[in-house]
């Protein structure tokens, strides 16, 4: 009977064990270093938070007060507070010239003259052809290949309170001619409110030496007459900004000859956004092309991720190597670089692998006394995670780069060292499933056992 009561003890013990929280994935803290009382602070969060968190997006990560509230937060992603900006924007007047329809299809019939001296090159062009209804050309010179073209302003005489739609290609060399977009221009008044569309932007930027510019269907000869053509080169400087890198270890190297591929392999200690590359080749003076794929289980398969052309040239003293590699934002375990010997392979020694991101942005409420500490690694039930326009109405990013800053340091009685930190990717035993199935199985064998017994001493009987 003792024993009995025992097992029983067992079976209602067993879920209480599985109810408390789990320990498994310990969560680490960080303290905020804040100075003052601000309502909001801004924190770029550094690499040992990205070491420790069992999320590829995060969504393992709170913030509390001295109480142990959570406070509320936004994460922003590193583009958002440093998008693209227009650094200088310049403004050159371009010489056109009309050109009939036939022109441009009858070398015969157009005559393009050149004039050079010490100080510039004039081109000068003439049509033979008598003027007909058609559609009308302007071919402008664009001067010689330099800096890319994308938008264009226009001034014309002709019909008003008419849409007069328009085609626009780019040649280097007036015969073979490029489409690069199309637009309509417009220019109404009515009770002393004026409409002008003047402007054309093309699908993409070039650097073609000439454009033409044409209405889309035939008009008559007074209908449409450009007066003006002004280029717009706008200067944009794109900021590399902070990247955090992460280099890969390597696991090994297969290579199937039959297949004519190498496999070279490699496993990241995290969950990084990785959105750039690093692969460094061994030998000198390799050329070679690549394939990057990658998965998170070694059952799955391999997903395609990018192809690379890879070199290392040594050169005049120098050595050259490919550029940093712009992918898709990944979170991924395993890693693997696949080399085609029919395209370069590679030589008896590995590259190596490093993945790169831009770091996020917290802004978040301090709400409450301090300290205020950051814990990311387990898997809260709840995260106070909201939206940046619910911390600072009608945001700008103006006003956001406006809240004071607070670094991040880590607790020194957080047991864990950040830079050794222990792989989010390998889960420790789930002790809680293996208790509540142990439970499951001693009540089962439990009930067979008084079954038995009663069964037994009824035969007694």
């Amino acid at each position: 009977m003792k024993h009995i009561y025992f097992l029983l003890g067992i079976c209602f013990v067993a879920p209480c064990f599985a109810a408390m929280p789990d320990q498994s994935a310990p969560s680490v803290a960080f303290d905020f270093n804040v100075t003052g009382g601000e309502p909001l602070y801004q924190t770029s969060l550094p690499k040992a938070v990205y070491q420790h968190s069992h999320s590829g997006g995060l969504e393992d990560l709170i913030i509390t007060n001295a109480e142990g509230e959570q406070v509320p937060y936004a994460l922003l992603p590193y583009s958002f507070l440093h998008p693209q900006t227009v650094s200088s924007r310049n403004t050159k007047a371009l010489v056109f010239f009309p050109v009939q329809e036939n022109s441009l299809k009858s070398s015969d019939e157009l005559r393009v003259q050149l004039e050079k001296n010490a100080d510039k090159t004039t081109v000068s062009m003439s049509s033979s052809h008598a003027e007909t209804d058609s559609r009308h050309i302007f071919v402008v010179d664009a001067g010689e290949k330099g800096q890319a073209l994308k938008t264009l302003h226009v001034t014309w005489k002709g019909d008003d309170d008419k849409l007069i739609p328009l085609e626009i290609l780019g040649s280097d060399d007036l015969k073979s001619w490029q489409m690069l977009g199309d637009t309509v221009l417009l220019k109404t008044s009515k009770g002393g409110s004026r409409l002008l569309q003047n402007t054309i932007t093309l699908n993409y930027a070039t650097g073609a030496h000439y454009l033409q510019i044409r209405t889309s269907e035939p008009t008559r000869v007074d209908a449409f007459a450009l007066t003006e053509v002004i280029a717009e080169y706008n200067t944009v400087e794109t900021s590399p900004g902070e990247t955090i890198w992460q280099d890969l270890r390597l696991i090994n190297r297969e290579q199937d000859i039959s297949a004519g591929r190498i496999n070279i392999n490699y496993e990241s200690p995290g969950y990084f956004p990785a959105s750039k590359l690093t692969i460094n080749l061994p030998q000198e003076n390799t050329i070679t092309g690549a394939t990057i794929q990658i998965r998170n289980k070694t059952n799955e398969p391999w997903r395609y991720l990018t192809g690379a052309s890879l070199y290392s040239i040594r050169q005049q003293g120098r050595t050259l190597t490919n550029p940093v590699l712009d992918i898709p934002v990944s979170v991924a375990h395993y890693w693997q670089i696949q080399f085609n010997l029919a395209n370069g392979g590679i030589g008896k020694d590995n590259p190596t692998l490093a993945v790169g991101w831009q770091p996020h942005t917290l802004v978040w409420n301090a709400r409450g006394s301090t300290p205020f500490t950051l814990h990311i690694g387990n898997s809260p039930d709840i995260v106070n995670k909201v939206e940046i326009a619910h911390l600072i109405p009608d945001f700008t990013i103006e006003k956001v780069r406006q809240v004071p800053q607070a670094q991040l340091t880590i607790k020194t009685n957080s047991g864990v060292v950040s830079d050794n930190a222990p792989n989010p990717w390998l889960s420790a035993p789930d002790y809680k499933r293996w208790l509540l199935w142990g439970g499951l199985v001693i009540g089962v064998l439990l009930l067979a056992g008084m079954a038995y017994s009663l069964l037994k001493t009824e035969r007694k009987k």
